[in-house]
């Protein structure tokens, strides 16, 4: 059997689908057509794409997801080949495969994926939320095409674009002892209650802040999500850090949180893409990290402005 792109994009409709029956709806193809293009390809192969439950349908298997997300990446390339080939080269379509660090994802891939809609609005953001570890990986393994981060890891097997520098600013009740500085130092906050986000790279990141000058943080809570610190913190139950300058001022409880600059400034930590080693990089991807080094820059911009209340 060789290889056939239209049987590709059957397969890749059962998979988002879940049936058989759906992904015939959706393709407008016969259900006995797409299970043979699914059968033939199994076949052709050696392996099983899916795994078949007559209660819950089809569900991909650990291979027939890496199938599909390289089908999907094959078939993206021939629509912009075929584009292109058309003379229309400047009319990008397709899917692009994103992750993002997740504590950053609300804030930074909104206004990327607005921006990329109203210039490309035949290209599709697909997003992977992760871990800073994580994020990392699926470039690696190829899951992603490109990835949103801070520069908090050690990996030479990526590219690592730095986009723009962070600094971290204290976070705090309006009614901490502290609040109503113009700006706090490390030592400081030393002798408070530290709200932690631990999550590893970040985790590092702040106790190194306190090492280098030789302090000891009292870190007397430690949560895995930037909502639940903002919310100890509204409730004074402590200070803690962010680095991107979230407008927001309340919690999810609607307590008021202020921000303070760290003063003298410390370390600055980097925004980046992450993206594979390789000498090309898929036009569709290009597009997408281009219209985030200027979404990303913008939007810090804006929320900068009346950071401090």
């Amino acid at each position: 059997m060789h290889l056939n792109l239209v049987h590709l994009s059957y397969i890749i409709a059962a998979a988002k689908t879940g049936s058989i029956t759906s992904a015939s709806v959706e393709t407008s193809i016969s259900q006995p057509t797409i299970s043979a293009a699914i059968s033939g390809m199994e076949e052709t192969y050696g392996y099983s794409l899916f795994v078949r439950n007559r209660a819950k349908g089809l569900s991909l298997t650990p291979t027939g997801r890496h199938f599909v997300l390289r089908a999907q990446k094959l078939l993206d390339e021939a629509s912009t080949f075929h584009n292109e080939a058309l003379g229309y080269g400047a009319h990008i379509v397709g899917e692009v495969q994103v992750a993002c660090y997740y504590v950053i994802a609300p804030y930074i891939l909104p206004p990327i994926i607005r921006e990329l809609k109203k210039q490309h609005p035949g290209l599709r953001v697909r997003p992977h939320e992760a871990s800073l570890i994580d994020v990392v990986n699926t470039v690696k393994e190829g899951i992603a095409d490109i990835a949103i981060t801070y520069d908090m890891f050690d990996d030479s097997s990526v590219k690592l674009e730095k986009l723009l520098p962070v600094r971290p600013h204290v976070l705090m009740s309006r009614d901490h002892p502290l609040a109503d500085r113009p700006s706090v130092s490390l030592n400081d906050l030393a002798p408070h209650p530290f709200v932690m986000l631990d999550i590893p790279g970040v985790r590092e990141y702040y106790q190194t802040l306190f090492r280098q000058r030789g302090i000891q943080p009292d870190v007397q809570f430690r949560a895995r999500s930037l909502e639940l610190v903002r919310s100890m913190v509204g409730m004074n139950m402590g200070y803690s850090f962010a680095l991107l300058p979230i407008l927001s001022q309340r919690s999810y409880n609607g307590d008021v949180i202020v921000r303070r600059p760290v003063s003298p400034e410390v370390d600055e930590a980097y925004l980046c893409l992450v993206s594979p080693k390789q000498t090309s990089v898929p036009r569709k991807t290009e597009v997408f990290a281009d219209i985030c080094r200027r979404s990303i820059q913008q939007a810090i911009e804006i929320h900068s402005r009346d950071m401090y209340g």
